[in-house]
C-alpha cells in the first residue's frame, strides 16, 4: 500500500491533478452559461466505442511530452472544464443524484487514467524542474520507468472505465432514474 501512496504521491502526478481539479472547478463556475437541454442520459454505446474516445483523449494528452507540455495543460484543462460543465448542468437540468450516478461508476477509473496522461504529457516541465531543483543527472531509467508504469495502469483504467460507462452506468440511470 506505501508503494501506490508514494507512486501516485509524485509530484508531476499532483501537480496533473490540480490543473483537473481546478479546470473542473473553473467549468463548474462556467456552467451556467451552457445549455444542457440536450442531455437524455444515452449510454447506448459499446465498450469499444468508449474506450477509443477515452484512448484518442489520453493519447492528446500524453502528446505534450514531444510539445513541451502546451498541448496536455490545453486538454487538461478543456477535458476538466468540460466535466465540470457537464456535472453541473446535469444536475441543474435533471439531479445531483443522477450527475453523480452518470459519472460515478466509469469516472473513478477513466479521471485517474485522464490524471496519469497528463502527468506523461507534463514530463518536458517535470525534467526541467528536476534539472533545476537537483542541479545534477535526472535518473532517465527511472523516469521512463515511471512513465511506463503509468501507460500500464491508463490502458487498464481505460477497459474497466469503458466496461463501467457501457454496462454499469446505463442500468444505474435506467434502475433509479427512468
Amino acid at each position: 500500500m506505501r508503494i501506490i501512496f508514494k507512486f501516485f504521491s509524485q509530484p508531476i502526478i499532483i501537480c496533473s491533478l490540480i490543473i483537473y481539479f481546478f479546470s473542473i472547478l473553473t467549468g463548474a463556475i462556467l456552467s451556467k452559461e451552457v445549455d444542457f437541454s440536450f442531455y437524455n442520459g444515452d449510454f447506448s454505446f459499446s465498450p469499444l466505442h468508449y474506450f477509443q474516445h477515452n484512448l484518442v483523449s489520453c493519447i492528446i494528452l500524453i502528446s505534450g511530452i514531444a510539445v513541451f507540455s502546451l498541448s496536455t495543460l490545453w486538454s487538461l484543462f478543456l477535458n476538466g472544464v468540460m466535466l465540470g460543465a457537464t456535472f453541473v448542468g446535469v444536475a441543474i437540468e435533471k439531479s445531483i443524484q443522477e450527475a453523480i450516478a452518470s459519472i460515478f461508476f466509469h469516472g473513478i477509473f477513466e479521471i485517474p487514467a485522464i490524471i496519469l496522461s497528463g502527468a506523461i504529457g507534463l514530463y518536458p516541465i517535470y525534467l526541467i524542474y528536476l534539472l533545476l531543483r537537483n542541479k545534477k543527472e535526472i535518473d532517465y531509467k527511472n523516469q521512463i520507468k515511471s512513465i511506463g508504469i503509468m501507460l500500464a495502469l491508463i490502458v487498464v483504467f481505460l477497459i474497466i472505465a469503458s466496461i463501467m460507462e457501457a454496462k454499469v452506468s446505463p442500468l444505474v440511470i435506467n434502475y433509479f432514474f427512468k
